[in-house]
Formats: structure tokens, C-alpha cells, sequence
């Protein structure tokens, strides 16, 4: 599955609780964004996945807990390296297997819009051939000011796309407690994004 939306729709809360529903499933779970704080967001905000077996990581730090590798390389400028680190993490699904490490039945991916669809597809070598995968993003919030879109090419079958139009942070509350706090109305959204029905805050 494939699932887009705006800032505040609810992908994230969506991605928790699918982890959660699936765990109680006794499925194994991994839970993978690119921002290593949203990662420590989503473990505060899932308080028992450790208990669950819900492994929670962003990106870059994936190595240790898979593999009890770490795959990042770092230029002479001290800036982590995409290119060399993706290339080393090519051997991530070998390195599970020789660490012990059994396959995931469950990839949820949050804010994939800053993954490269080449990280995704090493994301999909962790998880097993009978799986669940749900990709979450929003397009016009990449982090690295390019055009982003999914090569749905990379899955075995083309995913199902779900589009959430409501935003839930803009709620009329919200609305009025902005306009308490500051006396003035603004427009959230810098660009309009694909369907998507924005109030004023």
C-alpha cells in the first residue's frame, strides 16, 4: 500500500497503529523512517514495541539492530555519505542471515518521501516474501528539495495508492486558538497539494 497525504492527515498515527494491530498478529514488524527524532517520536509515542518485538529506526542507524552492523560511511566533511552507505548496505539481507536474524513479515515506511527509491528497495531485502508493506509520504515535504515519487517498479505488484484529503491538524479548535494567541489568519500550505482541501489557520 501505498499511502500519501499532507502534513497532519494522519499517516503517522496510521503507521503506529498498523504496527501495533500487526504485532498482536505475531507478526514480526519493522518500522523504518528517514529522521532519526521522528524514529524517536514513534518510540515514545509506541511505548510497548519492545515488548511487541516492534523494531522502531530510522534509515541510517538500521545496521545495528538488524545486523549488529553499522553500515554508514562519512566524507571528509564529517556529512554522512548516501551513496557509499547505500552501497554498503547492499549486503544488509546477508548480514541478517550470518547475525541470526530472521526476516520481517511487516515493513512500514514513514516519510519516504526522503528515501531514495534505491533505499527502499534495500529495505525490501529485510522482509519476507509473503509480507505487508506500506509506504508513507507526502511529496511536497521532501527534505532534499527535489521532485520525489515512488518507482512503484521496485515492489512485486504495483501497490494499492490511498490518498487522505482531511488534515486533522487543522481542526476548528486549533483554528480558533491560533487566531486567540495571534489575531490573524494565515495560509498553512506554502503549495497546494494534489486534492487536498486546506483551511485558513
Amino acid at each position: 500500500v501505498h499511502v500519501r497525504g499532507a502534513a497532519g492527515t494522519g499517516k503517522t498515527i496510521i503507521a503506529i497503529t498498523s504496527a501495533v494491530e500487526f504485532a498482536k498478529q505475531g507478526k514480526r514488524v519493522l518500522y523504518v523512517c528517514f529522521n532519526k527524532a521522528l524514529a524517536e517520536q514513534c518510540r515514545n509515542e509506541c511505548p510497548g514495541h519492545r515488548q511487541l518485538g516492534i523494531v522502531i529506526t530510522h534509515f541510517h542507524s538500521i545496521g545495528e539492530p538488524l545486523a549488529g552492523r553499522n553500515y554508514c560511511v562519512f566524507g571528509q566533511d564529517g556529512r554522512l555519505d548516501r551513496g557509499r552507505t547505500l552501497a554498503q548496505m547492499g549486503s544488509l539481507a546477508d548480514d541478517m542471515r550470518r547475525h541470526r536474524a530472521e526476516k520481517f513479515d511487516v515493513l512500514l515506511v514513514d516519510e519516504a518521501q526522503d528515501l531514495s527509491n534505491e533505499e527502499i528497495f534495500v529495505l525490501l531485502s529485510v522482509v519476507k516474501r509473503e509480507r505487508h508493506v506500506a509506504i508513507f509520504s507526502d511529496e511536497n515535504q521532501t527534505l532534499f528539495a527535489t521532485e520525489w515519487s515512488l518507482n512503484y517498479n521496485v515492489f512485486d505488484v504495483r501497490p494499492v495508492v490511498c490518498d487522505l484529503k482531511r488534515n486533522y491538524r487543522n481542526t476548528d479548535k486549533i483554528l480558533e486558538h491560533f487566531r486567540c494567541l495571534t489575531g490573524e489568519d494565515t495560509t498553512p500550505m506554502i503549495r497546494p497539494c494534489r486534492e487536498f482541501q486546506t483551511k485558513p489557520v
